[in-house]
């Protein structure tokens, strides 16, 4: 038995129309909304910090500038902030009342993903442009915690970063 191609696209068509139907009817018993899991701490009491430690600037692929970001932290009163660029050392930071900046990088390479934090120049440009394989990459992050880096592996479970 040939069915045409007019039979089964009004079939299709019905088929489509009915799921349509059902769908918006159940996206109106649906909450969407996020609520920030945050919202009930009294930071000022807590006595505790509030900090973001892996955050980007336009100097890699970061949205904001650097003095953006800052104003950004200021009103989320962090009282910390790691700028951690891809494959760029931080510049000289400002003086920022009520914000302490501390120098980072992201090691980002094919293999993996590293923040390296506490040093001004802790990757020179030569190992960002030669860590190529996991050797590589321990010998910069040794290189990096002799200057005095703590590191932190990034995207854990990421199959795209196998270090």
């Amino acid at each position: 038995m040939k069915i045409s191609n007019r039979i089964i696209a009004l079939i299709l068509a019905t088929v489509m129309a009915f799921s349509g139907c059902i769908v918006a009817y159940a996206s109106e018993d649906v909450d969407y909304k996020i609520n920030n899991p945050y919202s009930t701490v009294d930071f000022d009491s807590w006595g505790q910090y509030k900090a973001d430690l892996h955050c980007h600037t336009t100097a890699s692929d970061g949205g904001l500038t650097m003095d953006q970001l800052i104003e950004k932290a200021k009103k989320n009163k962090l009282d910390f902030l790691m700028v951690t660029d891809h494959n760029v050392n931080c510049k000289e930071f400002p003086k920022v009342d009520g914000l302490t900046l501390i120098y980072g990088a992201e090691l980002t390479k094919h293999g993996g993903h590293c923040n390296m934090w506490g040093v001004k120049d802790v990757i020179d440009q030569e190992d960002y442009d030669t860590c190529e394989t996991y050797e590589d990459f321990l010998r910069v992050k040794d290189k990096a915690k002799e200057r005095g880096a703590i590191t932190c592996m990034n995207h854990l479970h990421c199959k795209q970063c196998p270090w």
